[in-house]
């Protein structure tokens, strides 16, 4: 099943699944890894065209990001054109192939909107847990986050 989408006003929950798997982390020695995604130029795209269209870019790259993250992965919407991708037990390099599905993705299905194509991109960050600095890993990881 594709991972849930959880608006801004559910960050709590987000956060809440953040802290469990810290513990789990700690308790077994695994490791996290975030993938921060943010659509480029989306706030100048959203002013020209229409809020309403802007909404429609936020669901089409919902589900490019669904159809790309793996079963275990949570994807939550941060703010605005913000999204965060919680892979457990994944490294660096599972985020970066993640970023890179998505790419592809965005790039064989762009957005279309009245008849005309409109090519997105995204600039992906990647936070990943240090074995043995759980801790710190995670306060880095909410350090990179907006606040609600």
């Amino acid at each position: 099943a594709p991972p849930p989408f959880n608006n801004s006003h559910e960050h709590s929950a987000f956060l809440h699944r953040l802290t469990a798997l810290r513990r789990e982390c700690q308790h077994r020695g695994g490791r996290v890894t975030l993938g921060l995604f943010d659509l480029d130029a989306f706030h100048s795209y959203n002013e020209r065209h229409s809020p309403a269209v802007g909404d429609s870019v936020l669901r089409w790259f919902e589900r490019t990001l669904r159809q790309v993250c793996r079963p275990s992965d949570l994807a939550f919407r941060d703010h605005g054109d913000e999204y965060v991708v919680i892979l457990p037990d994944a490294d660096g390099a599972a985020a970066r192939q993640l970023a890179e599905r998505c790419r592809e993705a965005m790039l064989s299905a762009p957005f279309e909107c009245d008849g005309r194509t409109h090519e997105m991109t995204v600039s992906v960050g990647v936070v990943e847990s240090s074995a043995g600095c759980v801790e710190e890993s995670f306060n880095t990881f909410l350090g990179c986050l907006s606040s609600p």
